[in-house]
């Protein structure tokens, strides 16, 4: 039950984001196909949504084929990629600049190379 409470609190904090315009971009690290009326919902609103896998150690990884579909990117992060992000300088201060511009830290992840194969 409380896993259902996530994510209908995760679909209304979309939904909420999205119609507020509080955000263009969203991105989601999951593959909870429960999550696809949330990502539909910022859709309809014009929040690009960017939905991001994490490679398992096995090489695996799990994602609704319906959220797949309906992103509007889809990455995936393998360990190499997850390292560099994790060793990366942190910066104070929000990430959205006042004339709704990207921070160049967050235009530097967006424009990241994709691991091969994807």
């Amino acid at each position: 039950w409380a896993q259902q409470g996530v994510d209908a609190a995760m679909h209304a904090e979309l939904t909420e984001l999205a119609r507020n315009r509080a955000c263009s971009d969203v991105v989601l690290v999951t593959g909870d196909g429960d999550l696809l009326p949330g990502l539909v919902s910022a859709k309809e609103h014009g929040v690009a949504v960017h939905l991001w896998a994490v490679q398992a150690a096995d090489g695996d990884y799990n994602q609704s084929e319906d959220l797949v579909a309906e992103a509007d990117e889809r990455r995936v992060l393998d360990r190499q990629w997850i390292t560099g992000a994790i060793r990366a300088k942190e910066t104070p201060g929000p990430c959205a600049l006042p004339n709704g511009q990207r921070s160049p830290e967050i235009t530097a992840i967006f424009s990241a190379p994709l691991p091969d194969g994807d």
